[in-house]
Order: structure tokens, then sequence, then C-alpha cells
């Protein structure tokens, strides 16, 4: 018997044809796993190309929605904003268009925003478009105004000027006395308004809320040049509606600069000591809980009120302390506000509570707040959002 074949029960067969069998088998075997892990490699590729397209698409869907938030900010600010040039953020940049779609409405806006993503060899690029309506009603109270009483002690000017026309009466500038101190509230025990003691000057009205009687509000030996009496109608003090859930303490300490630019920003709480800046670059629109600000710390954008708007949320406390020189505006309808030192604000003052105006102060009411955008901010209404992309 030759060593290539095997006998069972009389039969011979070969061993060659055997071997060669199981040699094909696993080339065909072979084959085909090479053929599977060929297709599933292809596979592999055209799905991580397929993320990392998505990955970037989305990307440049989020910067297209930041040039929209950029643009509400704004518009809250200036309701003649007209967009943005690509403004840089992370890996691409954003840019927004603002026209006003017809005669019809001219408080709708058109916000049409593009975000580019350069992550990729080519951008890619989204276009995010909204439509909203803003409310520009200007009911900013002229000067000093509380939803509840005010207490006025020593040595008080209130009067207004327009930063429009020139530089403030301190610097050269001419007084308009049309300032306003009011309130809402009518009491008469004790009353509404109470201005105690020293020499105030009020180059307007004082008035409390309509319909208060004479005894709701003491001038004592102040001098007003205006009328006093009740208001004719009801200031509408609407609640500052905005999320501070995961804002951050904002610290500024005696020897500490901190530059901000224009824009929206929110804190929990803003703290600025004496010697220390916060300084604003552009226009801005602040969110914030307690409000503390010691010494000349508030370097507003050109030094015009129009461009610091102060929000305060809920129910805080505001202090402006020492001597300083502010100008903005500061919207507290839930809140009580104290101004002590030698304080002089340009610009407004709106609280639950004026608790205490003590000291050589002087608040100059800017006559250019009540023309343009709302300084209390411009409403923004949403009607409709697409994805153009």
């Amino acid at each position: 018997m030759t060593p290539d074949a095997v006998t069972l029960k009389g039969r011979r067969f070969p061993r060659h044809k055997e071997s060669g069998l199981i040699l094909v088998s696993v080339y065909a075997i072979l084959s085909f796993l090479l053929v599977l892990g060929g297709g599933l490699l292809s596979f592999a590729l055209v799905e991580s190309r397929s993320a990392v397209s998505s990955f970037v698409s989305l990307q440049a869907f989020y910067l297209a929605e930041a040039g929209i938030d950029q643009a509400i900010s704004q518009l809250r600010l200036n309701s003649d904003w007209s967009g943005s040039s690509p403004v840089p953020l992370g890996s691409g940049t954003y840019s927004s268009t603002v026209t006003t779609p017809g005669i019809e409405n001219p408080n709708r806006r058109r916000i049409t925003a593009q975000g580019n993503s350069n992550l990729l060899s080519g951008p890619i690029i989204r276009f995010v478009e909204t439509l909203v309506d803003l409310d520009t009603d200007n009911s900013l109270p002229r000067g000093i105004f509380a939803d509840k009483d005010i207490t006025i002690n020593g040595n008080v000017r209130v009067d207004s000027y327009d930063s429009r026309l020139g530089p403030p009466p301190n610097a050269g500038g001419t007084a308009s006395g049309n300032a306003v101190i009011g309130s809402n509230s009518t009491s008469t025990n004790p009353p509404t308004i109470r201005i105690n003691g020293g020499s105030t000057f009020v180059g307007g009205d004082v008035l409390a809320g309509p319909g208060a009687s004479s005894d709701a509000i003491d001038i004592g030996n102040s001098t007003v040049t205006g009328r006093v009496g009740a208001a004719e109608h009801y200031t509408s003090l609407p609640p500052v509606a905005e999320s501070l859930k995961d804002a951050k303490e904002l610290h500024v300490g005696g020897s500490d600069t901190v530059t901000l630019p224009g824009g929206s920003h929110h804190f929990s709480r803003i703290r600025v000591d004496g010697g220390g800046q916060l300084k604003f670059t552009g226009p801005a629109v602040v969110y914030a809980g307690e409000v503390k600000i010691s010494g000349n710390s508030i370097s507003t954008a050109q030094n015009l009120p129009e461009n610091l708007l102060i929000n305060v949320v809920g129910n805080s406390q505001v202090t402006l302390l020492g001597t300083s020189d502010f100008y903005g505006v500061i919207y507290a309808p839930g809140s009580d506000v104290s101004v002590k030192g030698d304080v002089e604000v340009y610009g407004a003052i709106v609280g639950r509570r004026i608790s205490g105006i003590r000291g050589n102060v002087e608040v100059w009411f800017d006559e250019a707040l009540l023309n343009g955008s709302s300084p209390t901010g411009n409403q923004v209404l949403a009607l409709a959002w697409q994805d153009l992309s």
C-alpha cells in the first residue's frame, strides 16, 4: 500500500484529494473573511466621516444660534441695531443680519444668523432665522422712583440734563429741570415720600401714587421747582424675568481691575470694593442679585448712562457707597436701594423701596434715556424660528 492512500474495508482512498479539499475550504473562508473585513472597515470609515461631519455641522448650527442670541441681546439695548460682522468663537465664527421686514409693523425684526465651523478643511456653514417683535415702551421713571416709599436725608439734588446736548451740569453742561421723585404708593402714615433735613433741591416734580392726598408727601424744607402731588397714572414696574441659576459672583477687590465687553452679563452677586475698577468697553446689560458698589469703581462706555443697565433680579439689596460717579440705570423693582456718601448718579434709580439717600448725593436724570431704545431694555418677543440650512 502506498503511503498516500488509506484502505477501509477493502477500499482505497487517496490522501492528496482530501488535503486539497481542506485547502480550498480554508482559502474560501479566508477570502470571505477578507471581504467581510474590508466591508466592515469601509463601513466604519464611512460612519466615522459621517459622525465627524455631523459634529461639525452641529457646531456650525450652535454658532448660528450664538448669532441669534447676540442679536437679541443687542436689540434689547438698541432697536436700530443691524447685525454684526463675523465674531470668532472657538474653532469658528458667527455673524448676524437684522432687518425690518415690512413698514406695516416698524417694531418687527428678522434676524438671520450664520455659523461657520472651520474644524474640517473647508468651512461648514449653517443658517438660522428668527422673527421677533420689540416692545420699545419708554416708561422709565425720570430720576428716582420706588414702588413703595422713598426716604431722603442730607444735601441732595435731583435734577436732569440731556447728554445729547452736552456734559452733565457739574462738568459745564446745563440742567433742564425735568426730573421726578416718584412713587406708586399713597401711604400717609408715614408719608410715602419723606425728604428730611438738609437743603434738598428737586429740579422737577415730586409725585406720589395716583389719588394720593397731600399727606402722602413731606418735602420738609426742600426746594421743588415743579409739581408736588399725585401722579396721573400708576407706573408699571415689570419684574426682571431672568434666571441666575448658573451665574457666578463678581467680586472686584480694592486693587483689581476687571474689564468686560458690551453685551449681556449675568452674575449672582456684584461687589466692587473702593479702589477696584469694573470697566465696560461697550453698551452693556447686567443681570445680577445683590449689588454693592463702593467708591469710584464703575466705568461706563463713553460715560453715557444709556450704555449701562443693571437689572436686579428678585428681592435683593442695592447699595452705592463712598465717593463715586455712576453713569447708568439701576432697575431693581423688587429690591431696596440705598445711596450713601458723596455719590453722583447720572441716569436713573428704580427700586421697590429707596430705603435711604444720605449725604451729599446728586442724581441727574439723562433725558436721552427717553428717546430711541428703552433704557429698561426692549422686550423681545420671538414669533417664529427656522433652520435655513
